[in-house]
């Protein structure tokens, strides 16, 4: 399968310092990396809703459509006007939102690149790419664009970027508590007393839907909006318990036990570990209502970059096999939705645009499907 390829050749790359420190072969990655992430094609599934709401999209749209999320509408209302076809610009929104991912790594942590796309394209990047929910992604992107600020402390302007995030997918409300945890220092066995609380606690699906509720009861309008997140989706209720999560569990105590070492050799590794932290908290919330994973999403990043800098206080001789070792767990937790109609077969876009006419709608809607 083309996916494992892809993850595979950057465990491979990552084996060498001296290529993780040559830029000419970390551009050709990024070049290769970019070709095969953002000019999927007919993989994925809400390009569909995306690409009829483009065609329709104008200003008249956006003021009669009430939405309290306009940023994506906004945004893609001048590649309209100029007359862009919607895959262009759905390809040039990937592409940016990729290198916006690259160079922030590079920019900000001193971490091996090949390790940190070998466990983040499994763990969340094949689906941000491929299955590419694109609203809740460029929220994302735009967290970690505010990353500076928010190690800074700098609030009014990381207030703006939360607004900017919150105006392209709701779930982006979740910077602004994390602007209140992100800089702080918590005993590493509160942490962990905390974690299995409310593991427990919080397996109870009625109870998280019931505190939601009373949460945003004071905000009507907000809250409206959170219940139509959490009672309009099919997939609400997860599983709770799952060998992903005794995966994850197991890595962030690993997390937690080298702690001293993330935080003092790793740039910017107090923040980093708290938003790992973060992160298993709503990955945990995830499984007993699957709504709240998409919280999880924001901070997802963070706790790679913890895992990629444990790989590197291991001993050499060890190293190769630990990172080979993480791999294949994340490969056996990620391969069954990676085996599903929305990622298989893969098409590209390239391939239609230099070998064959491009397709109906109707032809790619169904075009997985058929396969």
């Amino acid at each position: 399968m083309i996916y494992i390829i892809v993850v595979f050749s950057s465990w491979i790359l990552s084996l060498s310092g001296k290529l993780n420190s040559s830029i000419r072969i970390q551009r050709v990655f990024a070049l290769v990396l970019m070709l095969f992430l953002c000019f999927g094609y007919m993989t994925g599934s809400d390009w569909r809703s995306y690409e009829r709401t483009y065609e329709m999209n104008d200003m008249k749209y956006i003021i009669f459509s009430s939405t309290i999320e306009p940023g994506f509408y906004i945004y893609s209302l001048p590649f309209k006007y100029l007359n862009i076809e919607f895959w262009p610009f759905f390809i040039a929104t990937k592409v940016i939102l990729f290198v916006l991912i690259f160079m922030f790594i590079k920019k900000n942590f001193n971490v091996n690149i090949y390790s940190f796309w070998m466990l983040f394209l499994p763990f969340i990047g094949f689906f941000l790419f491929i299955d590419n929910p694109m609203r809740n992604f460029i929220a994302i992107v735009i967290f970690l664009l505010s990353f500076k600020y928010l190690i800074n402390k700098s609030f009014f302007v990381y207030l703006g970027f939360a607004l900017l995030a919150i105006s392209f997918h709701f779930t982006a409300i979740i910077m602004f508590p994390v602007y209140y945890f992100a800089n702080r220092r918590f005993k590493s066995k509160n942490i962990i007393i905390a974690f299995f609380i409310f593991s427990v606690i919080f397996s109870d699906q009625e109870l998280i839907i019931s505190l939601i509720s009373y949460g945003f009861s004071a905000f009507p309008f907000i809250g409206a909006k959170v219940q139509s997140y959490f009672f309009g989706d099919i997939d609400l209720f997860g599983s709770i318990y799952s060998f992903g999560l005794l995966f994850r569990v197991i890595l962030f105590l690993t997390i937690i036990f080298y702690r001293n070492l993330i935080e003092s050799r790793l740039n910017h590794g107090k923040v980093v570990f708290n938003l790992a932290v973060i992160y298993m908290f709503f990955f945990r919330f995830g499984l007993t209502i699957s709504v709240l994973s998409r919280f999880s999403m924001y901070f997802s990043l963070f706790y790679i970059l913890a895992i990629v800098s444990v790989i590197w206080f291991i001993e050499n001789k060890f190293r190769a096999y630990f990172s080979l070792f993480l791999l294949a767990l994340a490969l056996a937790i990620s391969l069954p939705y990676l085996s599903n109609n929305k990622y298989v077969p893969y098409s590209n876009y390239l391939e239609y645009g230099v070998f064959k006419d491009y397709p109906s709608f109707d032809f790619r809607d169904q075009y997985n499907s058929r396969k």
